[in-house]
């Protein structure tokens, strides 16, 4: 018989540690054969573990991490192009995609209106290359400014007299009166209308497009903006808050000359000989909404959704007057060409208290 194997005790004590790890093992191939899966704590712990992200010192991402090229704001309106729709900077506007659905509805004909704005006329004052005191306030985002830059020149198109709105469901028409008529808009002159849902003096919808030159109703030209994160106005609605760059003003498209959810969602035309300028649309491109502020406006200067407001993006001397009384600013810069009117209620009775109301 041999003689017990003599075992130094620094030995006994590293092999004693592996007895519970061999146990653990073999009761981890026993519980895998019988069931095949891992006990509830297990399981949680593999979790734990692959979770141990790189944003807490790591080098593996985690399991439940969303991926990074999805935000978690991402918006799930139906009405939506594809991404990286922006604005068309100032002077370089971009040519609307040929659309290439079948339209199967148009506008309905008619006319009268369910609501109208009255706009000052600057016709009268164009010789003195001017407008009428207290028409135009940059402080609060009010614009009569039918002028070109530095020149002071006159456009007739862009001088809104009257805006009228007809509801016809499901469809909404707003018709733009203007002064007169200019070849130089077509295709340039943006006829629009914004649209306060919520009433909080935000802009929460941008519905316009470029002067036709057709009396058809087209899709040609015509856009649909949302401002999905809310910050259309800056920290004070309707309020200058310039110089401030922080926001993205009406940020994303949900349609463009009939690219979109629906291709029949928003059309323009011109009517009598192009005196006025129709944009009708769908309720649905302002998600039904049953009341809301609106106002009109006509843009052949800056044409920038995204830098909504206006008086937000440039400060007062950087955007100009149109006032000889302001000699410090006058004449227009960088904000010309530019008409839009005060704000209308539609579908609640105002308490007087909104701002921007007519």
């Amino acid at each position: 018989m041999l003689a017990p194997m003599f075992i130094p005790r620094r030995h006994r004590r590293r092999r004693l540690w592996l007895i519970p790890v061999l146990a653990c093992l073999l009761g981890c191939r026993a519980a895998a054969a019988a069931g095949d899966s891992l006990p509830a704590t297990q399981t949680a712990l593999a979790h734990s573990i692959f979770q141990y992200s790189t944003s807490a010192g790591g080098r593996f991402l985690s399991a439940t991490a969303a991926s990074p090229d999805i935000r978690a704001d991402t918006p799930t309106e139906s009405l939506s192009l594809p991404p990286a729709e922006t604005a068309a900077p100032s002077g370089t506007p971009s040519p609307s995609p040929t659309p290439t659905h079948a339209h199967t509805t148009t506008p309905p004909a008619g006319s009268g209106a369910t609501r109208y704005i009255v706009d000052p006329d600057t016709r009268d004052y164009a010789p003195q290359q001017r407008v009428a005191s207290g028409s135009d306030e940059y402080q609060h985002n009010r614009w009569e400014r039918p002028y070109t830059s530095g020149t002071m020149d006159y456009l007739p198109d862009v001088d809104l007299v009257r805006a009228e709105l007809r509801i016809d469901p499901p469809w909404i028409v707003v018709t733009f009166f203007a002064s007169g008529t200019r070849a130089e808009g077509i295709g340039r002159t943006m006829y629009g209308a914004e649209f306060d849902t919520d009433l909080d003096g935000r802009g929460d919808y941008l519905i316009w497009g470029a002067s036709p030159s057709g009396v058809e109703w087209t899709v040609e030209g015509v856009e649909v903006w949302t401002d999905f994160d809310g910050d259309v106005g800056g920290p004070s609605p309707q309020m200058t808050n310039a110089p401030w760059t922080g926001g993205t003003g009406y940020d994303q498209n949900l349609f463009r000359g009939g690219q979109g959810a629906d291709p029949d969602l928003a059309w323009i035309r011109r009517v009598e000989g192009g005196a006025k300028v129709q944009l009708g649309f769908k309720s649905l491109a302002i998600k039904n909404a049953a009341h809301f502020l609106w106002n009109g406006l006509a843009d052949f200067g800056v044409r920038r959704p995204d830098w909504m407001d206006y008086n937000d993006r440039f400060t007062q001397g950087e955007a100009g007057s149109p006032l000889p009384i302001q000699p410090d600013y006058y004449p227009l810069a960088a904000l010309f060409g530019i008409d839009n009117t005060c704000r209308d209620a539609y579908g609640y009775a105002p308490t007087g208290a909104e701002v921007g109301l007519c």
